[in-house]
């Protein structure tokens, strides 16, 4: 946790056939929150897919585009 929220860092496995700068792939994040330390989840943050449904319809995932380093 930061002071104004939370710090994510993801690793991502790509094919390296996909590995090359300016590629353009799908992509969405989801964070599940759990509010009161309970367990459950209590509220969702999603980075592209306002619908919540992108783990069965990839028609509303973001778009990223791979840059050199």
């Amino acid at each position: 946790m930061t002071e104004d929220g939370y710090l994510v860092e993801a690793r991502l496995s790509l094919d390296p056939a996909y590995i090359k700068e300016g590629a353009v792939i799908g992509f969405d994040v989801q964070v599940n929150n759990d509010e009161d330390g309970d367990g459950v989840r209590d509220s969702v943050a999603i980075w592209s897919d306002p619908t919540g449904d992108s783990y069965r319809n990839t028609q509303h995932l973001g778009i990223l585009e791979l840059a050199g380093r």
